[in-house]
């Protein structure tokens, strides 16, 4: 979790863990100008909720807009069941992990598509500020698409400026990207220069050795029926899930990710008949994401996978030893 709280009179909570999530924060703020924040992961989302409810901050708020992030149970209880919180929330996110929620609770706003066109949290905020944001340009435009093409794409998305945008923020860090990228949109002027593409050149060789590495202790186990890879990896998460499930994509149905950094389990699959955010949902109930990419937390309702991998890694270490003294 990420906050910058300075009693504002609105707020925007959203995904600390992407570009998504974050170019969000940076419209928000180049739109409202001063404006408290939160950017959380998925599972921090309710506690975040709570802490403003319990100690009633969030009544200082005209607006708390919730963006890229869904509501698990837990948070759309405790909003309905409270008027004035209801009444301040402005949601914006493409995840659908709550079946049915959009029907039921007023306040859930999830839209996939918009005329046949992928949306993703950032496109959604700015097409609700759109009318009234004075920072438009091709720039802008080529942005929102570079962000929302990764989001709901992933590395093979097909826009490399989306790709270079992720690489980026994992070599700059969260600050020094929302204060780069605020100055390109703010003057209509692409801020990358010859040095990022450098780092990012260098950042892509490292992340594609670490690739390799992951792919040597992949692990297989059985999941629920579905035949899975593993890998415990701390980094390039998006990366090496869809470089590994593009691999294996004959083999295996998904690749799991535990990050024990981030107490999370990450999910990508490259498989059209695979929905890797639905699996996440019958796994765990703050479990969720898109048909390829998914997430829930490392917790007890989950902590029966954990079993699973090192029943895996023994079995492989078994082979491994088998496979030395046959040679």
């Amino acid at each position: 979790m990420k906050d910058k709280i300075n009693n504002s009179k609105k707020l925007i909570i959203s995904h600390v863990a992407d570009v998504d999530g974050i170019s969000a924060l940076i419209l928000a703020q180049l739109h409202f100008g001063d404006i408290d924040y939160c950017l959380v992961e998925f599972s921090e989302l309710e506690d975040f909720l709570k802490t403003i409810v319990e100690n009633g901050t969030y009544k200082n708020y005209d607006e708390i807009y919730v963006t890229d992030v869904s509501f698990r149970t837990g948070s759309l209880e405790l909003i309905d069941s409270n008027e004035e919180l209801k009444k301040r929330i402005r949601h914006f996110d493409h995840h659908m992990s709550e079946t049915g929620a959009a029907e039921k609770y007023s306040f859930v706003n999830e839209v996939k598509e918009i005329d046949g066109k992928k949306m993703c949290g950032t496109t959604l905020f700015y097409n609700h500020i759109e009318d009234d944001f004075k920072y438009k340009s091709e720039y802008l435009d080529k942005y929102l698409q570079a962000v929302c093409d990764y989001d709901t794409g992933g590395p093979l998305c097909g826009n490399q400026y989306g790709v270079d945008l992720t690489t980026l923020v994992s070599i700059i860090g969260i600050d020094a990207f929302i204060k780069k990228f605020s100055a390109g949109i703010k003057y209509g002027k692409d801020p990358m220069t010859e040095e990022d593409y450098a780092l990012i050149n260098m950042q892509r060789q490292k992340e594609q050795e670490y690739i390799e590495e992951c792919d040597k202790n992949l692990i297989r186990i059985e999941l629920n029926g579905h035949n899975v890879g593993v890998v415990v990896s701390e980094l390039y998460r998006s990366s090496v899930g869809t470089a590994l499930s593009s691999k294996y994509k004959d083999e295996l149905d998904y690749i799991l990710i535990p990050n024990f950094m981030r107490m999370q389990y990450s999910f990508r699959t490259v498989r059209k008949d695979i929905n890797v955010g639905q699996i996440a949902k019958s796994l765990c109930i703050e479990g969720g994401g898109n048909p390829g990419a998914g997430g829930m937390p490392i917790n007890t309702d989950t902590a029966f996978i954990l079993d699973l991998i090192r029943d895996g890694i023994i079995k492989k270490e078994k082979e491994l030893l088998l496979q030395q003294k046959q040679s």
